[in-house]
């Protein structure tokens, strides 16, 4: 199940993705990449097609592939939590984290909008890895 659909079912929604139609697929699968970009961008195939269908507003827009917050207090938080987690020797995902890039995180913020949404990713995944561990009292013997 994608992570968009534990979602909207964790509220009670069903959500639908209409291009993962397994008759879309099938025919769009053995389609050569450069026919697929063929203008530099991605989806170049899907929004030729959709020209007629789709408002601009749509096939213009930059891809996003995972929604992020923009907020500078989210920004904010993740770095405070992230240096929370260096401070404390205690907490159950230092021994599997790589703390210098932990470090160079905090001292760069920048690092968090790497790649638009991956730096962000990075510390979170590394936030839920810690509280994961502390809500089930895990601890790592090496």
């Amino acid at each position: 199940m994608l992570h968009s659909e534990r979602l909207g079912t964790a509220a009670g929604l069903q959500v639908r993705f209409p291009f993962t139609d397994h008759r879309l697929l099938s025919a769009l699968f053995n389609v050569p990449a450069a026919m697929k970009s063929f203008d530099g961008r991605e989806k170049s195939l899907l929004r030729a097609l959709g020209r007629d269908v789709v408002p601009p507003s749509v096939l213009t827009r930059t891809k996003v592939p995972y929604p992020i917050t923009y907020g500078s207090q989210y920004k904010a938080g993740l770095l405070d939590r992230l240096r929370e987690l260096l401070d404390d020797s205690t907490a159950p995902a230092r021994p599997l984290v790589d703390l210098p890039a932990i470090r160079r995180m905090t001292e760069d913020p920048a690092l968090l909008d790497r790649g638009g949404w991956l730096g962000r990713a990075d510390a979170e995944m590394v936030l839920q890895l810690d509280a994961w561990m502390r809500r089930l009292a895990v601890r790592i013997r090496l």
